[in-house]
């Protein structure tokens, strides 16, 4: 069963070398919102086939024996700015918004971010794609819906460089023990939709 509405997703990171700002000071505005330059599916199912770069995300789970998981590799072009934190963020608009592309979620609501060992190439296949480094997962993003609509209930978990000035890469995909999940949207900046990567600058 699909659900349709308002999801906000957020995985909190903060630059490895900083410690968590206070609470106060996270209720700053960023001072860059980052897209994606890349967004590559990666298919179990079709493991030599490189789908190239895609505006729409989709990231599928349904159990190892089945062989059909599908994964996200992400790549950010990283601004040098003023910032010292960066915050992996991804939303989704309410039905009914203006402009707003069709989203869907059902199911395992636990995605897992990983960093990547290489930059993310438009030839990456399921057999061909960079390691996760380190291997264990470095954020969680709980999908919530409009059952959900206190952000807070978020969980916000994990730490991911800013790399400022360099390519950012990460890889997306669903906790494997949480049962089938599915999610798709189309990645677009207005109505602001999908998976960012948000700037601050909290001073000293």
């Amino acid at each position: 069963m699909k659900t349709y509405g308002y999801i906000a997703l957020l995985a909190a990171a903060l630059s490895s070398i900083a410690q968590a700002a206070p609470a106060e000071k996270r209720q700053v505005a960023p001072i860059q919102v980052v897209y994606p330059n890349y967004i590559i599916p990666i298919k179990q199912n079709a493991p030599d086939t490189a789908f190239g770069p895609q505006f729409r995300g989709d990231i599928y789970y349904h159990s190892f024996a089945a062989r059909n998981e599908t994964r996200l590799l992400l790549g950010f072009d990283m601004p040098s700015n003023a910032a010292t934190n960066c915050q992996l963020a991804f939303n989704l608009p309410p039905a009914g918004t203006p402009n707003a592309f069709p989203w869907s979620q059902s199911g395992n609501p636990t995605l897992w971010v990983y960093t990547l060992s290489r930059i993310v190439d438009v030839t990456d296949t399921w057999n061909k794609r960079p390691a996760r480094v380190p291997e264990a997962r470095v954020g969680t993003i709980i999908l919530r819906s409009e059952q959900f609509p206190d952000a807070s209930q978020s969980l916000i978990q994990g730490i991911i460089p800013c790399k400022k000035g360099q390519r950012l890469d990460l890889e997306l995909a669903y906790r494997a023990q949480g049962g089938e999940g599915n999610v798709n949207w189309f990645e677009m900046s207005d109505p602001r939709t999908g998976i960012t990567v948000e700037m601050f600058n909290y001073g000293a």
